[in-house]
């Protein structure tokens, strides 16, 4: 070996299709279309297209060693299978699942990426430099976890409710912390206010 390539297949646009033997053209067949139809055709060695394309028909797809990692594509998917389970698939909108067959947007967004699983689904922010952050899903609230205090630091409930410090919000904004002060509100104002306003707007608090 020692760098040298062996034997390998090129195909070319307009040259057809070559069989090379390290850097010796042997012309094979002059095509510039080459079919494989009836079976499966495999490589051991390098393929290379040169300004060309590989055309596999719908529902056929590409393997890697076995059939546990492969890519299939169709007229309106692309499916990514990796240890013989679909791993992630984009839709013929050009929307991306992962972990689920049939990626959909409750809110209809044009253009998404979900993530599904049994238990949880979450995405990891991490520029490993710094501390990693996680936003995931579980038992109908949304996470914001935090690496450097192992904790999940805000959470949002299926209602609304926002917890800063719990993960157990029981008002709109529950915020909990052994911190004497547990809020700032600063304005860049020369005069600043906090609002306290029921639903009437009658009764109101105003914090000067």
């Amino acid at each position: 070996e020692s760098g040298t390539r062996r034997a390998w297949i090129q195909f070319h646009s307009s040259n057809g299709f070559f069989m090379r033997n390290n850097e010796t053209q042997l012309q094979y067949t002059q095509l510039t279309t080459h079919a494989f139809t009836g079976g499966d055709a495999s490589f051991s060695g390098n393929v290379t297209l040169d300004t060309a394309h590989l055309n596999l028909d719908s529902g056929y797809e590409l393997q890697w060693n076995t059939a546990a990692t492969k890519i299939t594509g169709g007229d309106t998917y692309l499916i990514f299978d990796v240890n013989s389970s679909e791993r992630m698939r984009i839709d013929s909108s050009g929307n991306v699942g992962i972990g689920v067959t049939s990626p959909s947007s409750p809110a209809g967004v044009g253009r998404f990426l979900h993530i599904g699983h049994t238990s949880h689904a979450g995405v990891v922010f991490d520029d490993t430099n710094a501390t990693a952050w996680e936003i995931y899903n579980a038992n109908a609230k949304l996470f914001f976890y935090n690496e450097a205090t192992s904790s999940n630091v805000v959470t949002i409930d299926s209602s609304g409710k926002v917890g800063i410090g719990t993960t157990d919000p029981d008002k709109m904004l529950h915020v909990s912390s052994s911190d004497n002060v547990l809020a700032t509100f600063e304005s860049t104002d020369s005069h600043a206010t906090v609002r306290l306003i029921d639903s009437d707007t009658t009764n109101q608090v105003t914090f000067t």
